[in-house]
């Protein structure tokens, strides 16, 4: 924009000085409404594509004949689901185990001194991927 342009703008906007006058051309003002939609598009895709994750609340319950304290939680079936931890009478953690809607997807065996004495993993298809032992 020429010198004489800026003071014809300035003159037209009096609230304008002649120093603050920005020029915005217009491929500039489409590129910058192109990169809002497309970040619009982008939160919108994200949004509906999340999957929302569904929680169960975590039950505890006591063996009465062991002492046995189970925490953990149940699906809409009542099997087992995500990790259940179990302790011994004396608040011991010793074994934890992963279910996946009824399946054993994990376990971690634990010794008395609270280290992983033995571990295992499945994956999807419950086939064995990973195992650890102390022994």
């Amino acid at each position: 924009m020429s010198e004489q342009e800026e003071v014809r703008r300035s003159k037209s906007r009096p609230d304008l000085q002649s120093d603050a006058v920005e020029t915005i051309s217009p491929a500039r003002f489409s590129d910058t409404n192109s990169l809002l939609l497309m970040l619009l598009l982008i939160v919108i895709a994200v949004s509906v594509t999340v999957p929302q994750w569904k929680s169960y609340p975590t039950v505890t319950e006591v063996r009465e004949e062991t002492g046995i304290v189970c925490k953990g939680s149940y699906d809409e079936q009542g099997k087992y689901h995500g990790l259940w931890r179990f302790s011994d009478k004396d608040g011991r953690l010793f074994q934890e185990i992963e279910y996946d809607h009824g399946m054993r997807i994990g376990q971690r065996n634990y010794a008395p001194d609270g280290t992983v004495a033995k571990e295992f993993r499945e994956d999807d298809a419950y086939q064995l991927i990973q195992t650890y032992s102390q022994e």
